[in-house]
Order: structure tokens, then sequence, then C-alpha cells
């Protein structure tokens, strides 16, 4: 849990808990945000809503894969116009060589 804690910055934890269809990491965000828990080590938090260290890091790992999901659809129209003026290049150079094998 240490080095989870220390290789994910708050945003992200916040996140990730703020995006948790899990209760218990609803229950976590709450009590990082809570004042009476402020010297309370994240292992410890989770321990106390029931959370363990897969479960946080399932709860991350679903994050990032939003997060990428919603980049690759953002990028979907460029991605899409690039390849598509490729392959009509790529037809045209393959047309031009076989006029050359073949003049009309």
């Amino acid at each position: 849990m240490k080095r989870l804690g220390e290789n994910i910055t708050r945003d992200e934890m916040v996140g990730a808990l703020y995006s948790s269809t899990d209760e218990r990491a609803v229950r976590l965000l709450q009590m990082m945000g809570d004042p009476a828990f402020a010297n309370f080590s994240l292992g410890r938090l989770c321990q106390r809503v029931g959370l363990s260290s897969i479960d946080l890091l399932d709860a991350f790992r679903r994050y990032r894969i939003d997060q990428g999901i919603i980049e690759m659809s953002r990028r979907a129209p460029e991605i899409m116009a690039t390849s598509s003026w490729a392959s009509t290049a790529s037809l045209g150079a393959a047309i031009s060589f076989f006029e050359i094998l073949e003049p009309t």
C-alpha cells in the first residue's frame, strides 16, 4: 500500500476514488478529506473502510482505462483523417506505378 501511495498523486487518487462505483472507495474519499483522519496513512484508511490494496489498484486501473478511452475518442477524427489521406496517397502512387508499366 505504501508504494501505491508513493507512485500515485493525490489528484489521481481522488479522481479514481471519485469515479469508482465501489461504496468503500467513496467512503475512503470522504475520509481522506476529513480533518479527523488527516494523520492516518492510506493503508490505515483503506483498512478502516475494508478496501484492500488490490481493490484500490483496481479502482485506479479502471480510472486510467476510462481516461485512455476518452483520450482515444478525442483523437479518433484526426487519426481517421490522417489514415484516410495516407491511404489515398498510397492508392494514387500505386495507380501511377501501374500506368508506367502499362500506359493506356
